[in-house]
C-alpha cells in the first residue's frame, strides 16, 4: 500500500475527473482509512475533493455503491455525497493500472467524545435521517437473495472461531446463544434499505445536525432494525451508561412515535443489538487488535446482562 503518491500522479488522477489545477492539501479525509488503498484531499478550481484509490477487485462493488448513492440523492435524501463523475462519464475511473473515485470534501465539526453518546439532540437528528432514508427507499425492490442475513454470516463466523480462535469462542458462548436465538427470527422481520455501518463517527456533523453521512460500504437491504441496532451498540461501547442515555432514548422515542419499525422488530431489538456486535468482534479479530477483542468480549457480556433494561 503506497504511503503517498507524487504530486504529478495526484494531478493525473484529478485530471481524469476533470478537476483542474489540483494539488494535495494537509487535511485528513473523514471516515475509515481501511476502506481504500490510498486517499488524500486535494484542492482544485472546482473545490476540495477526496481522491480514493480503489482495489481492483472491489471496483464492481464500488460501482454498485455509487449507483445507490446517486439514486438516494435523486430521491431527495439529505447528506448523500455522490461520487464525482470522471471525464469519461464513469464514477470509478481507471488511471494507468489503478482505479480511483473522487468525492467532494465537506468540512464538519469534531464529534465530542464521549459526550455525544448522551446527546439527545443528536439522537433526534439521527432518527430524522433514518426516517428520511426509509422514505427515500420506500418504493425500492430487491431480490430476496440480496438481503443480508446476519444469521448466515454469524454461522460462518462461528466456524472460523472454532478453527482459529477457540479461546474467544469459549469466552462468548453465552452471548452467542442469545444471538443465535434472536437470529432464528431474522428472516421473519421486515426488511429495509440500510446504510449498513451507521454510527456517529460516520456522520459529518454541523453542530448537532447531520450534514452528511459517509462510509456506505455495507449498504443494502437488511432487517429494518439493522441501522438502529448498530447505533445503539456503538453508543453503549462508547459509554455503557449511554445504552439508556440521552442519545439512545431520543433516537428510539422519536422512531417509535413515527412508527418506523414493526412491533416484531422492536421486540427483537435488544438481542439484535447484541448479535450485531459480533460483526465488530470479527473486525477486531481481522486486525488482531487484542485490546479491542477483550473490550468487545466484555461488552457482549454486559449486553447479555442488560437485556431487560434495553
Amino acid at each position: 500500500m503506497p504511503q503517498h503518491y507524487a504530486v504529478s500522479m495526484i494531478r493525473q488522477v484529478a485530471t481524469a475527473f476533470a478537476l483542474q489545477d489540483a494539488h494535495p492539501v494537509a487535511l485528513q479525509p473523514p471516515g475509515s482509512p481501511n476502506r481504500s488503498v490510498y486517499r488524500c484531499v486535494i484542492e482544485s478550481e472546482t473545490g476540495a475533493f477526496i481522491l480514493e484509490q480503489v482495489a481492483a477487485e472491489l471496483v464492481p462493488r464500488k460501482r454498485e455503491i455509487a449507483a445507490a448513492l446517486s439514486r438516494l440523492s435523486e430521491a431527495g435524501l439529505c447528506g448523500v455525497l455522490v461520487p464525482h463523475q470522471g471525464a469519461n462519464g464513469d464514477l470509478v475511473v481507471r488511471v494507468g493500472q489503478t482505479w480511483w473515485m473522487a468525492t467532494r470534501h465537506v468540512p464538519s465539526d469534531p464529534l465530542p467524545r464521549p459526550e455525544w453518546a448522551h446527546d439527545g439532540v443528536r439522537g433526534e437528528a439521527l432518527a430524522q435521517w433514518l426516517l428520511q432514508l426509509r422514505e427515500a427507499t420506500g418504493n425500492w425492490h430487491w431480490r430476496p437473495s440480496r438481503i443480508f442475513r446476519l444469521e448466515l454470516w454469524l454461522a460462518e463466523l462461528v466456524t472460523q472461531l472454532r478453527r482459529r480462535d477457540p479461546t474467544v469462542l469459549a469466552r462468548v458462548r453465552a452471548p452467542l446463544r442469545l444471538a443465535q436465538e434472536v437470529l432464528l427470527q431474522e428472516s421473519n422481520l421486515p426488511t429495509a434499505w440500510a446504510h449498513g455501518d451507521l454510527h456517529p463517527l460516520n456522520v459529518l456533523w454541523q453542530g448537532q445536525a447531520v450534514r452528511a453521512v459517509i462510509d456506505w460500504e455495507f449498504t443494502g437491504p437488511k432487517a429494518e432494525l439493522y441501522d438502529l441496532a448498530n447505533l445503539i451498540g456503538c453508543a453503549g461501547i462508547e459509554d455503557p451508561a449511554a445504552l439508556t442515555g440521552g442519545l439512545v432514548c431520543a433516537l428510539t422515542r422519536w422512531l417509535h412515535l413515527r412508527g418506523i419499525l414493526a412491533e416484531a422488530s422492536w421486540r427483537a431489538l435488544p438481542a439484535y443489538v447484541l448479535a450485531l456486535r459480533f460483526a465488530w468482534l470479527a473486525e477486531w479479530l481481522r486486525s488482531d487488535d487484542g485490546e479491542m477483542i477483550e473490550l468487545e468480549c466484555d461488552y457482549l457480556e454486559l449486553l447479555l446482562a442488560s437485556q431487560m433494561t434495553l
